[in-house]
Formats: C-alpha cells, sequence, structure tokens
C-alpha cells in the first residue's frame, strides 16, 4: 500500500507504545469544506428533511447524489434510507467477507454495513465540496468506519451508516472525533485508527463494480 495516499495516526498511550501502527507517518490534515455553510447545513427540521430525503431516495443514484447536498441530508439518507443488515451482509451480497461497495450497489440493494454508510456519505457529498475521506478506526477485536470531514473553522465531524455516527463537526483534530466515535459505538479500547482518501485509491469509487477496501491495496 503506498503511504502518501491515507493517513494511519496510532491512538496515543503509553500503553500503545509499541502498536506496530506508530510506525507510519502522518500526512496533511484533512482539507475544510469549500461549500457555502448555511444555518441548516448540519441541523435543521429534521421531519421536513427527512420527508424530502426519502422522497429522493427513491431515484437513482445520480439523481441522490444531486439532490441532496447537506452533512445533515446525507446522515439522513444513511440512516433513514439505508439499513444496516448486519455483519454478514457483504458475504450475503457480494460473496466476500468484506466487501466495500460502490455508491451505486449500496443504492440499489438499500441495506450494507458501517462502510457502505462511510461510502454513501462521501458519495452523496462529493460534489457539495467534501473531500470524500473515510475514517476506519481500530478497536482490538473490530473495526468501524465512517465519513469524516472538516468545516470552514477547521473542526472535524462524521457521517455513517448508525444514528450515532452522526457527529457534529466541533472537534479539534481527526484524534478527538475517533475518541469520542469510538465512545459512541461502544469500540473500546481505541486501538488507532487510518484515513482513507477514496479519491487516491478508486477515484471511480461511486460507481464501479470492484471492492473498493483501500487496505487491499
Amino acid at each position: 500500500m503506498n503511504l502518501n495516499n491515507f493517513l494511519l495516526i496510532p491512538f496515543l498511550s503509553a500503553a500503545l507504545s509499541c502498536n506496530p501502527l506508530s510506525t507510519h507517518r502522518i500526512l496533511n490534515e484533512i482539507p475544510a469544506v469549500s461549500a457555502h455553510e448555511s444555518a441548516d447545513y448540519y441541523t435543521g427540521d429534521i421531519a421536513k428533511c427527512k420527508q424530502r430525503v426519502l422522497e429522493v431516495a427513491t431515484l437513482s443514484y445520480t439523481d441522490v447524489i444531486r439532490e441532496l447536498k447537506t452533512p445533515l441530508e446525507a446522515h439522513l439518507y444513511c440512516t433513514e434510507h439505508l439499513r444496516h443488515a448486519g455483519i454478514n451482509v457483504d458475504s450475503e451480497i457480494y460473496g466476500q467477507g468484506d466487501y466495500w461497495a460502490s455508491f451505486k450497489e449500496i443504492h440499489k440493494n438499500g441495506r450494507d454495513d458501517c462502510d457502505g454508510g462511510a461510502i454513501a456519505a462521501a458519495s452523496i457529498l462529493i460534489d457539495d465540496g467534501f473531500p470524500p475521506h473515510i475514517l476506519l478506526i481500530e478497536g482490538s477485536s473490530s473495526t468501524h468506519a465512517v465519513f469524516i470531514y472538516r468545516n470552514k473553522e477547521g473542526k472535524y465531524g462524521s457521517i455513517g451508516i448508525n444514528k450515532q455516527d452522526y457527529i457534529l463537526p466541533t472537534l479539534d483534530s481527526p484524534s478527538k472525533l475517533a475518541e469520542k466515535l469510538s465512545e459512541s459505538v461502544g469500540l473500546k479500547p481505541l486501538e488507532g485508527y487510518e484515513i482513507f482518501n477514496m479519491n487516491h485509491f478508486h477515484p471511480d469509487f461511486i460507481f464501479n463494480d470492484i471492492n473498493n477496501d483501500p487496505r487491499r491495496e
């Protein structure tokens, strides 16, 4: 795997000083969103927004990308339209144990796991000024993926397939977001995290027919 294509930052603690993840260097931070941020960009009339999102979700995946514009809308798509189908969903649908499907496939199936929610959010917001970065947090026996972004004030937030994945952009660093997320989803202790720029690994991750898991590179 080319280390220039991702960020890998170990959770810093004395207990993890020998963690092999610590051998990788920290790369540049995530760029801030380039879109205009309105008052209801992250919060707003949830019921009204949910109704619109579910109506748009009946359209094609390209229409979803074109019509949904804000982190709140992406969050509602991932949690109200997509269904978290459990840890065996990749094997059931794609015949592989850990398969990162394209948004085209995720939208068609209407169900996936955490990486599906991360890919969906990244795809929905990519044309709205949000770079497609995926945060993968690592516990002792499992991992969890979300879409990570940074607002104009430099604060970090996340979106995923679970309601608790929606963390508003209030945190000062990816490490603080990873810690908060690990607490929200019950993935403790946090051993490390990775941030992948999907454009570097699979620029066609929105519509291709392959496994987009960047760890396979």
